[in-house]
């Protein structure tokens, strides 16, 4: 039996050693639990700079028999030291036998790109893959790709979503920065001096260079080109996908969006998107001097029988290094037959161009072109043709990044958002009217400069997004039937009111060699050349026009130029 005295001491003794074992426990349940916030709640430990970038695999969708395409990723993966993991895509012919098949009601277009990534998923369930980043086949990627996924995990609490939007076209409307470029966008929409073109390019720059987040968004477009899933999701894809194409006819995009939009799956973007689809992006692979002028394609519009114009489009595309894709026209007797159809309130040669532009769209679309020049077979280009590009190039990237639907190289009158536009001095001269010297002198020393169009003439050098083209066709084809404008006017008015994100170039480096020289199949009419001339023109110096097009032909009272 123990002393009473000795009963506190013992007490307290025993106290203090279960107090410090305690401490030791919770010291040792803290190191514990810290460890798990970095590995059991990081899937795969969400390493973004590994190899998968955190995930369990990288697909990579390819066509078996393009081997530049091939090179191309393969060369991307390469210098961001990223391991992929290729699929081949589905090909037009399997496209077409799974629509006679299944009775899909999606374009072939479409029908390729979900099944290609029907495969991915399909592969993720047999091989058990618990998260993949799946990588479509025409992407350029941000250099720092992987830093800006491991800032973008942090948003997610470390964890792998659903999907998570890694490339986007548009912009979001939840995007952090979004709510507040899009007032100012909107406050200066009708705005025509300088200050407000300025706020309006310096809201833009500021916003595609902000800091990377992760972020819930509302409206998701433009998303197939890059996103992540877990396995739970590839499943659902799987089975989802087969029946949207069957029931519906909706491509991948929209589906992705559907299951995002409805809380079917937990669903996060990273905000600047740091991969994007098509060419016209920022990476060392988008080339703005190369054979296609950066774009996925140059699209050609030319009538067989105008064997004239043809022979300038190929001493054109000789000069420059150029690689032209002649797309199908229509002549005056093809369009009339189809007006009389279809019941078009179009007719003759207006809609024979109509149509011309409106398959160049089709084609983008059922041939998944990503990104297009479309030119008229009476156009002149600069002598710096790829110099004058690539400035403008750069500009598109910097201040719009990808969220951009058409890009007028080339147009017939200025406009009023153009920067600097004055009206010239004008004079008479054997009973037209003609610019005078000193105007003439600053339009073609002006500086070259981007900007948003406000309402954009003629179409005789312009480039244009698959995107852009799948609303066009919708719309263009309605109109034939309901309104019978000339097309440039339709697309005018619907830049005007918003249908697209439309950009120009100031002054063009692609114009019309006009009908003084090269007669129109629309008018008979030789009441001089459009308002843009060239410093140096590339048909002038091949011995293919008649007069220097630096010398301002008379031109009719309503047109403008932009002087600075």
């Amino acid at each position: 039996m123990l002393p009473a005295e000795s009963i506190p001491n013992k007490i307290q003794l025993a106290l203090l050693i279960f107090g410090t074992a305690t401490v030791i426990s919770l010291m040792i349940v803290a190191l514990t639990w810290k460890d798990e916030i970095t590995s059991d709640r990081t899937p795969m430990g969400i390493d973004a700079f590994n190899s998968t970038l955190g995930f369990q695999r990288v697909y990579a969708a390819i066509e078996a028999n393009n081997l530049a395409q091939s090179a191309r990723i393969a060369a991307i993966a390469g210098l961001l030291d990223i391991e992929l993991h290729f699929i081949n895509s589905t090909t037009q012919i399997e496209a077409e036998a799974l629509k006679q098949k299944y009775g899909f009601q999606a374009p072939i277009s479409d029908i390729t790109e979900l099944d290609t990534h029907r495969k991915i998923y399909a592969d993720m369930e047999a091989s058990n893959v618990q998260s993949a980043a799946i990588i479509g086949r025409l992407v350029d990627v941000e250099m720092d790709l992987k830093s800006r996924l491991s800032q973008a995990f942090v948003d997610t609490g470390l964890q792998i979503p659903d999907i998570m939007f890694i490339g986007r076209a548009y912009s979001d409307k939840a995007e952090p920065g979004a709510t507040e470029i899009l007032e100012i966008l909107d406050a200066t929409k009708d705005a025509q001096d300088a200050s407000h073109r300025q706020q309006r390019l310096l809201a833009k720059k500021q916003f595609a260079q902000r800091h990377t987040r992760a972020f819930r968004p509302r409206y998701p477009r433009g998303i197939s080109s890059a996103y992540a899933i877990n396995l739970r999701t590839a499943r659902r894809l799987n089975r989802r996908g087969l029946r949207r194409m069957q029931m519906d006819g909706h491509d991948l995009d929209f589906i992705l969006a559907d299951m995002a939009m409805v809380g079917i799956s937990l669903a996060y973007a990273v905000s600047p998107p740091p991969i994007t689809s098509g060419n016209a992006t920022t990476g060392w692979i988008y080339n703005p001097r190369n054979s296609t002028l950066g774009f996925e394609r140059i699209l050609v519009l030319n009538t067989p029988e105008r064997t004239d114009r043809r022979r300038n489009m190929q001493a054109l595309a000789s000069y420059h290094g150029l690689k032209l894709d002649y797309s199908r026209t229509y002549n005056q007797h093809d369009s009339d037959a189809l007006a009389a159809k279809h019941g078009y309130l179009l007719n003759g040669t207006h809609l024979a161009c109509y149509l011309s532009h409106l398959n160049a769209y089709r084609r983008m679309v059922d041939e998944n072109i990503q990104t297009a020049l479309i030119l008229e077979d009476d156009v002149d280009m600069e002598i710096d043709i790829k110099n004058r590009h690539t400035t403008i190039m750069n500009q598109v990237y910097r201040q719009y990044g990808t969220d951009w639907d058409m890009l007028f190289i080339g147009h017939c009158t200025s406009d009023a958002n153009e920067p600097g536009l004055v009206q010239p001095h004008l004079r008479k001269s054997d009973g037209q009217l003609v610019v005078g010297f000193e105007d003439r002198e600053k339009y073609l020393a002006r500086n070259l400069t981007l900007y948003d169009a406000e309402y954009p003439m003629c179409l005789h050098a312009y480039a244009v997004s698959r995107e852009c083209a799948k609303r066009l066709v919708v719309v263009l084809e309605e109109r034939l039937r309901t309104v019978g404008q000339d097309i440039d006017l339709v697309l005018a008015i619907g830049v005007e009111f918003g249908m697209a994100t439309v950009l120009g170039t100031s002054p063009p480096y692609m114009v019309q060699v006009g009908r003084q020289e090269l007669a129109s199949d629309l008018t008979q009419l030789r009441d001089g050349d459009t308002a843009q001339r060239l410093s140096n023109s590339t048909l002038f110096k091949l011995g293919l026009r008649r007069s220097d097009p630096r010398s301002l032909a008379p031109y009719m009272d309503w047109q403008w130029f932009t002087v600075k």
